[in-house]
């Protein structure tokens, strides 16, 4: 099965009158990778980045300030909570701690409630804000992201209150079938095995840790996957595909042959505890944690690099520690090629692969 791109945007253009943008047109652009569509401005740019969300661009493209929406794949129980705790310590591991925070308020856009907090912060020498609302949905929860300059916030949010009003789901069916909800999964440090990304290796040598972002594979009932018939939906890296047709292999792999236009492979793999996902050799993952590691590692520890289809090395601890610090030698290591192992709480295997790398 050939590798291809496993994004497609689709654009959508229509146009209305709104009173709050008196006799400017807003343009509607549509999110294929989750499902919806919004109303901006004309003039901005609206594409899909990984990790990320859909994101507006409310002047250059690729550049603060934007917009960024995302649709959750599990429902918060506590918005205030997440917004006031679980969000900010992110923001402040990621930060150095030089956050600080407008607590958790609610405001209402569009007759619609929201949860909204906002952290102030420095990057890269720049004072930034970043504003995130929550809209609450039976339909799935959604972020919304403003990130803009301190104190030049005013045309971010003018356009944020426009993406939140028109703010619009498909007409998914509410009875796609989805992977299991394993977000509340505990952390396991006496067996466990993650998928996982590997951030702030400058830190190794400046600060003696790293973080892993722990992501558990996706995993379907079997009876239900083996049950889905032409017509039937399912979601898939929060995409939902109807079935066309499913083709089945003597391992007892099943590819979905998708009725939207999609350039690669959807393929269900046999596990025994139902079935995971692959679309284009990328195992489809949840995200679970973010887990700091402290050096140093265990003397068990081992890092497997396997650079081609016969070709691997094996490093011992010291040795990972200096290529992963190293900028200049650190291979990417993203959830889709990376493995990680605990024992004991501690982190005592990597297992990484070359291919594939982060979404292209």
């Amino acid at each position: 099965m050939k590798r291809a791109l496993c994004i497609i945007l689709v654009w959508l253009l229509c146009f209305c009158m709104p009173a709050a943008m008196a006799e400017e047109e807003l343009v509607c652009v549509h999110c294929g990778e989750q499902g919806f569509s919004l109303m901006i401005p004309p003039g901005k740019t609206a594409y899909w980045e990984e990790d990320v969300g859909f994101r507006v661009s409310v002047e250059e493209p690729g550049y603060v300030p934007y917009i960024a929406v995302y649709r959750r794949p599990t429902k918060l129980n506590d918005p205030v909570n997440f917004l006031n705790n679980v969000y900010r310590e992110y923001m402040e591991n990621r930060y150095d701690n030089s956050v600080g925070t407008n607590p958790c308020r609610s405001v209402e856009i569009g007759g619609k409630t929201l949860y909204s907090a906002t952290y102030h912060y420095q990057a890269n020498g720049n004072q930034l804000c970043l504003t995130l609302m929550i809209e609450v949905r039976e339909d799935g929860d959604v972020e919304y992201h403003a990130k803009y300059a301190e104190g030049a916030g005013e045309p971010t949010m003018a356009v944020l209150d426009t993406v939140v009003r028109f703010y619009q789901p498909d007409g998914t069916p509410t009875d796609a079938l989805r992977p299991i909800d394993r977000s509340g999964q505990a952390i396991d440090t006496a067996q466990g095995c993650y998928w996982a990304r590997l951030s702030e290796l400058d830190r190794i040598m400046d600060g003696g840790y790293f973080t892993l972002s722990l992501y558990t594979e996706d995993v379907y009932p079997a009876e239900k996957i083996e049950a889905l018939r032409p017509g039937n939906a399912v979601r898939v890296f929060e995409r939902t595909f109807t079935v066309d047709a499913l083709k089945a292999y003597e391992d007892g792999s099943l590819e979905l042959i998708p009725r939207e236009k999609f350039d690669g492979y959807i393929a269900f793999l046999k596990e025994d505890d139902g079935y995971t996902a692959l679309v284009n050799d990328r195992a489809a993952v949840t995200f679970l944690a973010n887990f700091r590691v402290m050096l140093p590692l265990s003397n068990d520890f081992t890092f497997s690099w396997v650079t081609g289809a016969e070709e691997s090395a094996v490093y011992d601890a010291d040795a990972f520690i200096d290529l992963a610090g190293n900028p200049e030698t650190s291979p990417v290591f993203s959830q889709y090629n990376t493995m990680v192992q605990f024992r004991d709480g501690m982190l005592t295997m990597l297992l990484h692969a070359d291919y594939p790398a982060d979404p292209e």
